[in-house]
């Protein structure tokens, strides 16, 4: 009876037995002392074979390690290689070996080698065929016909159990045996009582699929179960199920066309065809399937619905692209007849070379028409574009990469860029496409590396650069605000943190000036703007004010020669700042941009200024009111109650860092209060 407890056969292709125990042989039978140096020779001789073990004797002139396996009659013989995998075992003149876990009423062959401890040289393989008894024991489970698209099955239990109609093909692509297999949670079919099964291709037992193709082999199982947990014996029967007939159905097909992507396929069925299906997949792929599982194998993923193939009943024209050029290409047809036959068919053919042109690129960076200061469009056109590739930066980011990594602008698009999408692909070959590129500083120089490649894989990049224009320069506002607020003040607010922990800050320290250093502030006034310099946002665990030290565009530029080189990125980068804006009739406001950074010189990030809707988990560039008391001593920062344009949201100031993703840092949970320093 097939019965399984702890089955460590490999099945299928190779069922290699690798369960083995051994005993020293006695004395009544010496054997001659290896001879040093001699070729090495062993010979096998069956001791015992009981229903689940096999013991043989084992002899050799050469010491050296014997490697065996056991597969079933049927399967292909195991290689050197995979002998010694299965087992292994030293042997100086001769061994009594036992193979355990097999199966009762089946006919075996035992494959041996022995590789010579001196030289490492092998001997000729050697084969003992034997048979496992009968256990005497009944399989409940019994195959009743298989034809090439249905298996009929009886199992005989009484009680409840599982059970499963399975391709072998598919335990051995998954490393399975039929225990692993049913064992598993949800796999197996429950049910109770004895019963026939039709199990037929595409129908439905319950709510699981059935599935059977044609020549190849089958497991049933089933196994008892309380549920779907299985609780004691497992049991299996083997079928393999018939070739389905071969139509003779008429399908002329012609390959036109061919070049080094596509390929033009014709295809002209007669009356008796019902439908077919056409697949176009490299030969190393379709030969792998055969070689491994069959052509029965290829027909069915042929056939199967994410295979990617077409499905036609009419006459059919059309082009297969995407190929790659100088590569061996099958062309497969799998036809279905009015008489429920099949039939495969492979043509096979080759692209042509590679021609070797690059695709024809055109791109422009440049302001958009609407906020052009901290927006610029990066526009692609390429006829002959398949995928596109491009990164953006300011171009004293990108020079950074260029000369840091010594990459090529090849690899910094793929490598530091973004791979744009089919759809966006198909946009830039036919009426180009358009990138918003937004939040960017002005004033500054900004660079795009694109990387085209055609269907033949053929690159061609492409580097444009632009600079932002400077900002508009508003309406001058006169107020007595400009000089009233500047100076020192304490800063006092209720915020949680990154990890969800509330906490104050306390009287923390900050300058009200006119710029961000002492050389800037007429650029400052003339957007109507003071800066708050060291602007606190960082709490330890502890609830102590953690103060991040202001660094001005001055010490930025003292620092490094990034900044040196490049002053209006010392100007975005400084901080931590945030801006008083002051408008007609002395209204002031806290602009939020992701465009100016709160601060952008620390190995932990950029940190951005912002305003976030906790309740909500809304996130906008809100613009929160700002009350100066009476005595000008006292300044309250207030919510943005938003309307429609940010989801009527009410917003606090926020501060989030992004540091190979975007996170909340911190978010102020009521209004902040600056008090004059006297």
């Amino acid at each position: 009876m097939r019965k399984l407890h702890f089955l460590w056969t490999l099945l299928a292709s190779a069922l290699f037995v690798v369960g083995c125990s051994k005993s020293d042989s006695g004395t009544d039978n010496p054997t001659p002392d290896p001879v040093p140096g001699a070729k090495p020779e062993i010979t096998l001789t069956e001791v015992e074979a009981t229903y689940n073990t096999f013991t043989f004797k084992a002899t050799t002139t050469v010491a050296g390690t014997l490697g065996y396996a056991v597969a079933p009659e049927g399967s292909k013989t195991p290689t050197f290689d995979e002998m010694f995998a299965a087992n292994s075992v030293e042997l100086t003149n001769e061994a009594t070996l036992t193979v355990e876990n097999l199966n009762d009423n089946t006919n075996y062959t035992l494959y041996a080698v022995l590789r010579a401890a001196a030289d490492n040289s092998l001997s000729a393989p050697k084969n003992l065929k034997f048979t496992t008894p009968d256990d005497g024991k009944v399989n409940p489970v019994v195959i009743d016909n298989a034809t090439y698209d249905t298996i009929t099955f009886t199992i005989n239990i009484q009680g409840s159990y599982v059970f499963q109609c399975i391709d072998a093909a598919y335990l051995q692509y998954n490393n399975l045996t039929p225990e692993d297999y049913i064992s598993a949670m949800g796999i197996g079919i429950p049910s109770s009582g004895v019963q026939t099964v039709e199990w037929i291709d595409g129908g439905k037992f319950g709510v699981y699929d059935m599935h059977v193709r044609e020549d190849s082999e089958y497991y049933v199982i089933a196994a008892i179960a309380d549920g779907q947990t299985v609780i004691g014996d497992i049991f299996y029967a083997t079928t393999h199920t018939p070739k389905r007939p071969t139509s003779t159905a008429g399908l002329v097909t012609e390959l036109l066309d061919i070049t080094s992507t596509s390929v033009n396929i014709k295809t002209t069925p007669d009356s008796s065809v019902v439908d077919y299906f056409v697949l176009v997949r490299d030969k190393e792929w379709s030969d792998g399937i055969v070689a491994d599982y069959g052509e029965s194998m290829l027909a069915t993923l042929v056939t199967y619905p994410s295979a990617g193939s077409w499905q036609l009943t009419q006459a059919n024209e059309a082009v297969w692209s995407g190929l790659n050029p100088s590569t061996e290409y099958i062309c497969h047809i799998v036809v279905n007849d009015n008489n429920g036959a099949q039939a495969l068919s492979l043509i096979p053919f080759t692209t042509l070379e590679a021609s070797g042109a690059a695709p024809t690129v055109e791109a422009t960076l440049s302001a958009a028409d609407e906020n052009g200061y901290c927006t610029l469009d990066l526009n692609i056109y390429s006829a002959e574009a398949k995928t596109v590739n491009y990164a953006f930066n300011t171009k004293a980011d990108v020079d950074n990469v260029r000369n840091s990594f010594e990459l090529s602008d090849s690899q910094i698009a793929v490598q530091y860029g973004a791979q744009l999408s089919a759809e966006q692909v198909e946009a830039i070959r036919t009426t180009g496409l358009t990138l918003k590129l937004e939040d960017l500083y002005p004033g500054v120089e900004y660079q795009a590396v694109i990387s085209v490649k055609n269907a033949e894989n053929t690159e061609t990049v492409t580097v444009v650069t632009t600079t932002t224009p400077a900002k508009p320069v508003p309406a001058r506002v006169e107020s007595s605000l400009f000089d009233s607020l500047l100076g020192e003040w304490e800063v006092s607010y209720p915020l949680i943190q990154f990890n969800s922990v509330e906490v104050n800050i306390y009287n923390a320290k900050v300058t009200i000036a006119k710029g961000t250093d002492e050389n800037n502030g007429d650029y400052y006034r003339s957007h109507n703007r003071l800066v708050i310099q060291g602007w606190p946002f960082n709490v330890e665990a502890d609830g102590t004010h953690n103060a991040i030290p202001y660094l001005s565009p001055e010490d930025l530029k003292s620092n490094s020669s990034y900044w040196s080189k490049n002053p209006q990125l010392a100007e975005r980068d400084c901080g931590p700042k945030i801006f008083f804006e002051i408008g007609a009739g002395d209204v002031v406001t806290i602009p939020s941009s992701r465009g100016e950074y709160f601060f952008n010189w620390s190995e932990d990030g950029t940190f951005y200024f912002y305003g976030a809707d906790l309740q909500n988990e809304f996130t906008a560039p809100a613009t929160f009111p700002v009350t100066v008391s009476a005595d000008g001593n006292t300044i309250t920062i207030g919510a943005c109650h938003s309307g429609q344009e940010f989801g009527y949201g009410v917003y606090r100031p926020s501060v989030f860092r992004d540091n190979s993703g975007l996170s909340m840092w911190s978010l102020a949970t009521g209004d902040i209060v600056l008090k004059r320093v006297n």
